[in-house]
């Protein structure tokens, strides 16, 4: 017989080609998706492209998404790492990694660390077929990696259905700088390539009758290949009935009763099953009978044995034939045998649910138990999953059965942990009308008020609470954890005066019933409370007294206090080691602790740093749903570009992510109502912005939001008053930098800022002179400018231009220093207003755009160290920043470089370092 060739596909290779010659070539990633309808024949593609790569030297990794398991957490990608003869990882790093499933934001930092050195030995290529399946773990790994891992020569194979939401389409709207998006359409074959396929299985033409049956098909080769395998193992071509071209049903009828019946379980497993899978799953079947049902199918070409003997169906399309044709009865019935073979054998919890899930009916409370484990174990990596999972377990089991209570009042706190707060509401009110009990009714209320509280409904919050501690017979533990968690919320709803004595008699409350949870909620509010009124010594240790009982859970605010009281050293000391300790990924906590970075950064005025970790927080917040994550991302990429004197720019990252922020969210996070009124003061209208600024202004004494000691800002906010000619509003600014000042005596820079602020307003030289002595003592760069530009223009006023020069001087080559073109354009239209001229001015011209001299400082760095063959992790820790934002840098550097490889960066550091060996 002829040998078996790809027929019709010749342009679709040829494109797929140049893109793996691309890889390489030119040592850069790319990726590749093939899209097309069921039986197309993208997975015969995807093989050939494999097959083609493996010729070239790359190392291979594929894998396969299916239905069933598609919510098992990254299967697909961490199995295809062990496939084929040279597996990229060994068996000791796929037990590690599988461990790391349910955290998927340190599962990508490890296999980045994995992939980048493997992918200098040779290039790799890493596909995965059938990724409409994909479960959510997957799919992130899939979005992150290429980006994260673009500079390396890896290429990433995607095949998928024809689908509008699912990995395939995330990719093709995604920019990967490094890496490339291609995509291939897959369409129907011709009728002459059909021809040909038959004459390739034939080994002749195929005859009028082959024809005709082949003209059924459609295009579809996968139909086609059906047929003329049929052809060749029957030996004739007269033989194959009309109704395989149709379906497999009567295929399936002729196998026999016990045959028919493997092949129907094993359609309802879904993935590839064991003989001693096969046995347990038919109970009624003796071992014989089911070892001869194998033999029965696998000559039918319905299923092959994988390397591992396991039974896998020959096509996915085979599988889901079966599957659709079972009744609804008969297959809740199976996913349920499935299910429960699954506990019994210790299955993972997700692919347990899904079976559940399928088999689930009213009433069944096995199946929802076996929801909500799998739930519970998922509920800290991925919220949304078993938030859905909780949800669909709830709504099987009736009110009069046991488990109903329990499993509404996990989805209470599920749906307030995934921001739900109105469902969480609706099934809280439908649990408390059926029951009468204080104490299954006093925990409802606290899930409530908890969700209501992570929702930013903190009014709301605090009448749930008082309304459930009216209850009666309320037990002391539930009363202390709901006095608790409304002392917090007050923390946000009330001045600090009064919502001080509650989070005080929470805590006494808390310790008299000896209740950690009731404790941690106290000591929250009391953080809070001290953090609003600006005693950030008081608010830093209650952080730490937090941490002490809660383990790493606040661990950012602990590190933003430290900041706030210039302890900047302390601070990164810490960062480093919770690092090491924690890891990465913590949940919430990672997502925090990236938070701290980016404004430690800022602070510290090294914009480019503040910026990749920025960027890096906006991808994940829209990654994990965290709003207020990305809004506070967002937030910070707005003022590195203010910084940058790029206005519009500012103004565009306002909305970047999650699109503009309405009222409401601008109450939750005044920085965001803070940038906006600096940009619009920026684009000139002053008046606007001290309106839209006022409100939060005046509110700031009452001490219900910890910005006005958070330096920096009131500064802006006297100029942005002083533009606008409001002696009331500025007046407010200096009353709040004095009340910063005598709450924190031993922080310089908000000590420095009241004597700045209040000698900014009087236009007093001897002020702004204490001012710009005591702020040079701060840590903070850009204060210690602000103080010289400021005193500096003053001195300039008063006809002093030898002194207002000099001033000057010093705030121009901070910052010129840092980067900051905004702030330093001003001071030179200043003395460009007062006469003066400067030569360095001429030599200080904007960064160009390309080039080595367009790197930044950090920037420079990155490129040095991966040029002298550092990983990015090697990198990260050398740096001391994390490998998110090393993997930022190193995109930007590639861009602005015009290289696409780490091979390429390094020959243009050795060029370029011999070039400047050469003009020295």
């Amino acid at each position: 017989m002829a040998k078996v060739v790809l027929r019709g596909r010749a342009a679709a290779m040829a494109a797929a080609l140049r893109v793996v010659r691309g890889v390489r070539g030119q040592g850069h990633g790319a990726v590749l998706l093939v899209e097309g309808e069921p039986g197309i024949g993208k997975s015969a593609l995807f093989t050939e492209i494999v097959t083609q790569a493996a010729r070239m030297g790359f190392g291979c990794a594929v894998g396969k998404a299916d239905q069933i398991g598609r919510i098992s957490p990254a299967a697909p990608l961490l199995l295809a790492l062990r496939s084929g003869a040279r597996p990229l990882v060994s068996a000791a790093d796929l037990t590690e990694l599988t461990a790391r499933t349910d955290q998927p934001l340190l599962l990508v930092e490890d296999l980045a660390a994995l992939l980048e050195p493997l992918a200098q030995e040779r290039p790799l290529l890493i596909g995965v077929d059938d990724t409409q399946w994909a479960d959510p773990v997957t799919r992130f790994l899939l979005r992150a990696l290429p980006g994260r891992l673009g500079g390396s020569a890896i290429l990433w194979v995607f095949t998928s259905r024809n689908m509008a939401d699912g990995l395939v389409e995330d990719l093709k709207d995604t920019i990967f700088v490094d890496a490339p998006v291609e995509t291939i359409e897959l369409g129907p074959l011709t009728a002459p390539d059909i021809a040909a396929m038959a004459a390739d299985r034939l080994g002749h033409p195929p005859s009028a009758g082959v024809g005709r049956m082949l003209d059924g098909v459609g295009g579809n080769p996968f139909f086609a290949t059906q047929i003329l395998t049929g052809m060749v193992r029957a030996g004739s071509e007269d033989d194959i009935p009309a109704e395989f071209v149709l379906g497999v049903r009567r295929r399936v009828g002729e196998l026999g009763p016990v045959a028919a019946e493997l092949i129907t379980v094993a359609a309802v497993f879904g993935q590839a099953a064991a003989p001693e899978d096969l046995v347990a799953l038919l109970p009624d079947r003796a071992p014989a009978e089911i070892t001869a049902a194998v033999d029965v199918v696998t000559r039918a070409s319905l299923v092959d044995g994988n390397r591992d003997g396991r039974l896998v169906f020959r096509h996915d399309l085979i599988r889901q034939a079966v599957y659709g044709d079972l009744p609804e009865r008969t297959r809740r019935a199976l996913h349920q045998r499935c299910a429960q073979f699954l506990v019994d054998t210790d299955g993972e919890p997700l692919t347990v649910a899904t079976h559940a899930r399928a088999a689930i009916s009213p009433g069944d409370e096995a199946g929802a138990a076996m929801l909500a484990d799998a739930a519970n174990r998922v509920a800290g990596s991925m919220p949304e999953t078993a938030t859905d999972l909780v949800l669909a377990a709830f709504r099987a089991v009736r009110p009069n059965q046991t488990s109903w209570l329990t499993l509404g009042e996990r989805c209470v706190e599920l749906l307030g942990l995934v921001q739900r707060c109105s469902a969480a509401i609706d099934i809280a009110d439908l649990l408390l009308a059926h029951i009468d009990d204080a104490e299954p009714a006093g925990r409802i209320e606290i899930a409530v008020a908890r969700a209501l509280w992570l929702t930013g409904r903190w009014r709301a919050s605090v009448d749930r609470s008082t309304k459930a501690l009216e209850r009666d017979r309320l037990t002391p533990v539930l009363r202390a954890r709901l006095v608790a968690l409304q002392a917090l919320a007050r923390s946000r709803i009330e001045p600090a005066c009064e919502a001080s004595p509650t989070a005080v008699r929470a805590l006494r409350a808390a310790d008299d019933v000896d209740d950690d949870d009731a404790r941690v909620l106290a000591w929250h509010a009391l953080a809070e409370v001290a953090r609003n009124r600006g005693d950030h010594l008081e608010s830093l240790r209650h952080y730490r007294a937090l941490r002490a009982v809660s383990g790493p859970t606040y661990i950012g605010q602990e590190f933003q206090e430290l900041q706030y009281l210039d302890r900047f050293h302390d601070a990164e000391v810490m960062l480093r080691k919770a690092r090491r300790d924690l890891g990465l990924d913590k949940g919430m906590v990672f997502l925090s602790l990236i938070y701290t970075q980016i404004w430690w950064d800022y602070n510290l005025a090294r914009f480019d740093d503040a910026e990749a970790g920025a960027r890096t927080l906006l991808d994940l917040a829209l990654e994990r749903g965290s709003y207020s994550c990305g809004i506070e991302a967002a937030s910070l990429l707005s003022l590195v570009s203010l910084q940058r004197g790029d206005v519009a720019q500012a103004r565009r990252r306002l909305s970047a992510g999650f699109g503009p922020a309405g009222p409401d969210d601008e109450f939750r996070v005044p920085s965001l109502l803070l940038v906006r009124g600096w940009v619009t003061a920026a684009e000139g209208n002053a008046d606007e912005a001290a309106a839209m600024l006022s409100p939060l202004v005046f509110a700031g004494r009452e001490d219900r939001d910890p910005w006005p000691w958070k330096p920096g800002w009131l500064r802006l906010l006297a100029h942005i008053g002083l533009r606008a000619g409001d002696r009331k509003f500025t007046d407010e600014v200096v009353a709040l930098a004095d009340l910063g000042a005598a709450r924190n005596p031993h922080v310089v820079s908000l000590t420095g800022t009241a004597l700045h602020v209040r000698g900014l307003l009087s236009r007093d030289v001897d002020l702004l002179t204490r001012a710009a002595d005591a702020l040079a003592g701060s840590p903070r760069p850009m204060m210690r400018a602000s103080a010289y530009e400021d005193l500096g223009i003053e001195l300039l006023r008063r006809d002093r231009k030898r002194d207002g020069a000099e001033t000057l001087d010093r705030a121009w080559e901070i910052f010129h220093r840092v980067g900051a073109t905004g702030p330093l354009v001003d001071v030179q239209n200043a003395m460009r207003q007062a006469g003066l001229r400067r030569a360095k001015w001429l030599a200080a011209e904007p960064r160009p755009a390309t080039g080595w001299d367009g790197l930044t400082p950090s920037e420079l760095k990155v490129a040095r160290l991966i040029g002298a063959g550092h990983t990015n992790k090697a990198a990260a820790d050398e740096l001391g920043v994390s490998v998110n934002t090393i993997s930022t840098h190193l995109r930007s550097v590639f861009a602005k470089l015009d290289v696409r490889s780490r091979v390429q960066l390094t020959n243009a550091l050795h060029e370029h370092e011999r070039s400047a060996a050469v003009e020295r």
